[in-house]
């Protein structure tokens, strides 16, 4: 029983720091960035850094104008490792029309991007 309770007090502690954000009753809908500057590419770059810190976020070939899907990319393995399990990690631009957010596709996670122009898409 006394696992339990541990258990139970983990889960409650975990979802209490998480990341996720719940929503109002704005409509969640897909959203690309609203424009092509270098300030609002700065913006996201900045932000998804913040969300996936074990990451890199690389736009050059990808225009967020235009698509929606973000991919961070794990770092590459040093020369004393071998083979890395990591995996990238996908993000899509949503909107719920007053914020821009980044939603995880594994886990459906929203993460606020504020200072991030975006628009629906």
């Amino acid at each position: 029983m006394r696992r339990i309770e541990c258990i139970a007090c983990l889960f409650v502690a975990a979802l209490s720091i998480s990341g996720c954000h719940s929503l109002g009753k704005g409509a969640i809908r897909p959203a690309l960035l609203a424009e092509d500057s270098t300030d609002a590419r700065s913006a996201l770059v900045r932000e998804m850094d913040r969300i996936a810190p074990r990451g890199r976020i690389d736009l050059i070939g990808h225009d967020p104008t235009k698509d929606p899907v973000l991919v961070v990319q794990p770092f590459r393995p040093s020369p004393l490792e071998g083979n890395s399990p990591a995996v990238p990690v996908h993000y899509d631009l949503v909107t719920d029309g007053r914020s821009c957010f980044a939603r995880e596709r594994a886990s459906r996670t929203l993460h606020e991007l504020p200072g991030v122009p975006c628009r629906p898409k």
